[in-house]
């Protein structure tokens, strides 16, 4: 039991998908944009996201709070060069308000594919939902620590894996991952339909 730890890192290895996991933070301009501007630019903003969506190049977006001068989530699925093109596009980026920090985030396949097929049927709307996500500097956490509802190792940076658990476990991943970075995101539920964690 003890290589325990290692069976998920290598049912990644084997039916697994590199996703950019890019977090928006505070920009240098971040808290010095005119009111008016910014609400031009949160238009512009979210229009992006939309059309970063309907490429395919997107698969979630979302405000985030409790982590400190981070703001929000772009997850890609597409490569590392081609989520920075599109996230340095972005009109908040290109503007200064924020600025992106993306890391490859290895999970499971098929991030998105129920939620992209559902938009497309007839009486579709948002299920918004938020989750805690976390950013934890050890490799995988302990077999012991509840079900995240997604994870997976991220590559590069100071944080090495990136989980999401149900809202109601935040003080509880606080309390295991001192050392991580533990906040709440709003996003569409349907994201993760049909993907095992």
């Amino acid at each position: 039991m003890a290589f325990f730890p290692i069976l998920p890192l290598l049912a990644l290895t084997l039916f697994g998908a590199d996703y950019q996991l890019c977090l928006l933070l505070d920009g240098p301009n971040s808290g010095k944009i005119e009111v008016d501007r910014a609400k031009q630019l949160q238009s512009a903003h979210m229009q992006h996201i939309v059309e970063m969506w309907k490429s395919g190049s997107l698969e979630s977006a979302g405000p985030i709070s409790g982590a400190p001068k981070a703001r929000g989530i772009f997850l890609f699925s597409a490569s590392a060069s081609e989520a920075a093109r599109l996230g340095a596009v972005d009109p908040k980026v290109v503007a200064g308000d924020l600025r992106l920090s993306c890391h490859t985030w290895t999970a499971p396949a098929g991030i998105g594919k129920s939620y992209r097929e559902a938009s497309s049927r007839p009486g579709f709307a948002p299920q918004y939902t938020t989750n805690v996500g976390v950013l934890m500097k050890i490799v995988t956490p302990a077999p012991s620590f509840g079900q995240p509802r997604i994870s997976g190792v991220l590559h590069g940076g100071d944080y090495h894996y990136f989980a999401l658990f149900d809202t109601d476990q935040l003080a509880a991943v606080q309390a295991k991952f001192p050392d991580g970075l533990a906040f709440l995101w709003f996003h569409d539920a349907r994201v993760w339909d049909g993907v095992t964690p």
